[in-house]
């Protein structure tokens, strides 16, 4: 009897050998280990993985040979900018980070109010909305004296950049400046009634850790005003990037190294906790699909959090005359609580957005005819709201699959 049993399953055991190997037999690897798609789980449309496009981030890398974790065209939406070190891949997933760099406390006056800094001379100073650049607030400077911030945890011998927009109201013109950090004072003056960005580069002595930042009433009297002031080291130490302009928030991006054809397209992703988008779309010379651009913690727009926003652009005739046609799905899921699958299917007459697994939308076109980039990557909306100063957030992605016909 023992005999018997023991034949048996060593005749199963080879059984389920060879029913493995059958089954893969002639099909790549990563596609016998890959599902199809979440829109269409029995494969009745009879997909095939497109490798190019498809990637589990199960390296200890970012694959190089798909991938730029830079974007080739394209610095990032103001006030951030894309940082190649903002991309790695860990446990499975690929990490895109969001940091504010800012040394500026409360620099937006986004809290409503002046908290961080402190004031000099006899006129009134307050954070307001009549004197907003950008967002909700900007500080008010009305007759004498000015706002200013000390900053510590400089780097001595270290060039950072000073920026903030300026203008007057009634007064005659307004200063941005700094001092005390091991060198002459410096600042930069407007006198325009217009928004106008004034910059000062400024190098700490070699004990230095600290400076003075001031938005000051150069006029004396009557209103000036200033917002988003930033301090920021003008060359990141650990990837050499330059801060452009007024940028301070570093953000990050995965674009694909070819450009995408028709085909179905699938990403499961958490979207970051934060104000900034987490986002997967297609971009040609003349057309764009934004699959999802979740906004998972508006300051601004609270209700957002469970909202999957969709698009196209046709921008045949310039981004002047763009021509966008978006809507807005309730998932009734908070995306930055938990991983979920956006899709797009996309052929030569429509395109379809799908949101685990459920058809969300259809769209019938007549220009998306164009390969397109595959993109990743996170974005500061300024319309959804700034984050904030201690802002340094993950939108993680699990993978990217793709398929064709």
């Amino acid at each position: 009897m023992a005999k018997v049993l023991k034949g048996k399953i060593v005749f199963w055991l080879v059984i389920m050998v060879l029913g493995t190997v059958s089954s893969s037999f002639g099909v790549p690897s990563s596609q016998a280990a890959v599902s199809w798609p979440a829109s269409d789980p029995g494969n009745t449309g009879g997909w095939n993985v497109n490798e190019t496009f498809s990637d589990e981030f199960n390296g200890s890398s970012l694959n190089t040979t798909k991938w730029f974790n830079e974007h080739t065209y394209w610095s990032g939406r103001n006030p951030s900018q894309f940082d190649p070190l903002n991309v790695w891949i860990s446990n499975g997933t690929a990490k895109l980070r969001t940091k504010n760099e800012n040394l500026i406390k409360n620099g937006s006056f986004e809290t409503g109010n002046l908290s961080s800094w402190s004031t000099w001379g006899s006129g009134a100073k307050s954070a307001s909305v009549s004197a907003k650049y950008r967002d909700l607030y900007g500080v008010v400077i009305n007759g004498q004296g000015a706002v200013q911030q000390i900053i510590t945890g400089l780097q001595p011998n270290t060039t950072y950049k000073l920026s903030a927009w300026l203008k007057k109201g009634s007064g005659s013109k307004v200063n941005v400046g700094v001092k005390n950090y091991g060198s002459t004072e410096k600042w930069i003056e407007v006198s325009s009634s217009n928004w106008t960005l004034g910059t000062v580069e400024f190098t700490t002595g070699s004990t230095n850790t600290s400076a003075e930042v001031y938005v000051y009433n150069a006029g004396g009297s009557g209103i000036v005003y200033g917002d988003e002031v930033a301090v920021v080291r003008k060359v990141n130490a650990a990837s050499g990037e330059t801060m452009l302009s007024d940028n301070y928030i570093t953000s990050g991006v995965i674009q694909s190294k070819t450009k995408a054809p028709y085909g179905y397209y699938e990403v499961r992703m958490k979207a970051a906790d934060a104000s900034h988008t987490s986002s997967f779309w297609l971009q040609g010379n003349y057309s764009e699909i934004d699959v999802v651009e979740a906004v998972g913690n508006s300051t601004r727009n609270t209700h957002k959090d469970t909202i999957m926003p969709t698009n196209t652009h046709d921008f045949r005739n310039g981004w002047a005359n763009d021509i966008a046609d978006p809507f807005d799905y309730q998932t009734n899921v908070r995306l930055a609580g938990d991983y979920h699958t956006y899709g797009v299917e996309w052929n030569q007459t429509q395109i379809k957005w799908y949101f685990d697994g459920q058809l969300i939308r259809t769209k019938a076109h007549t220009f998306m005819y164009e390969n397109q980039y595959i993109f990743l990557d996170t974005e500061i909306f300024e319309w959804d709201g700034l984050p904030g100063d201690s802002l340094n957030s993950l939108f993680e992605v699990d993978y990217i699959r793709a398929w064709h016909k």
